[in-house]
């Protein structure tokens, strides 16, 4: 006997309705007369994978979590670098005014 079925993926969701034909339904290339109507159809077959919408949505995920990570990463390297640059501009500054002092103090023994 024919009947409607649908396909329950790992993910939970449902496939779209297909049609198990019988084999007289084969070899007459026709449908059983006393079918279900197909959106009753139960979710009879399991499937060892997710559906592609979810491992689509996955594949999305992954890829905007490894952007933002090195998004993140850019922005930390950033403010490293910028770190860097003050204090070393801070110890040349730092530097020079060392160097006023001791010209100032070499004025005043000389």
């Amino acid at each position: 006997m024919c009947h409607y079925y649908r396909k329950a993926h790992t993910c939970g969701c449902h496939s779209k309705i297909h049609l198990n034909l019988c084999r007289t339904g084969i070899l007459a290339n026709a449908k059983c007369d006393p079918l279900t109507h197909p959106f009753e159809a139960p979710a009879t077959h399991s499937s060892y994978f997710m559906c592609y919408d979810c491992i689509r949505k996955d594949a999305h995920l992954e890829a905007q979590a490894k952007h933002e990570a090195k998004m993140k990463e850019e922005q930390d390297r950033a403010k490293v670098e910028e770190a860097r640059r003050m204090a070393e501009k801070e110890g040349k500054s730092e530097k020079v005014r060392e160097e006023y002092r001791k010209k100032v103090e070499r004025e005043k023994r000389e």
